[in-house]
């Protein structure tokens, strides 16, 4: 079963980020004098998903454009950015969600 509508973020941004939730500010600088691998395993660990690659927790304004899709009777879900290719045969429009498109947010 693939969706129609896929919805996806960067993995700093779809991460729970341990339950910690100022490791995400961390995640908004540079890996310096780290292995970048490391630095994402610390900072932005990948979300536990299920066989469709989505999320268990995904971030809340994603969260309400799915519900909204959803409701208006769109195949819309949240995946995963590393499990997008499991729907590349029917997905129709990616949604691609961050939450400062302009830079004026305090990591900018």
């Amino acid at each position: 079963m693939g969706f129609e509508i896929v919805i996806t973020s960067d993995r700093t941004m779809i991460s729970n980020h341990h339950g910690k939730e100022f490791l995400g500010f961390v995640a908004t600088g540079p890996p310096i004098s780290i292995p970048e691998k490391l630095w994402l395993y610390l900072c932005a660990p990948k979300p536990k998903v299920d066989e469709l690659g989505r999320p268990i927790e995904a971030p809340y304004g994603l969260r309400k454009i799915e519900a909204a899709l959803q409701n208006a009777g769109f195949n819309a879900a949240i995946v995963d950015p590393d499990h997008i290719h499991k729907h590349l045969d029917s997905i129709k429009a990616i949604l691609i969600g961050h939450h400062d498109f302009f830079a004026y947010g305090p990591p900018s």
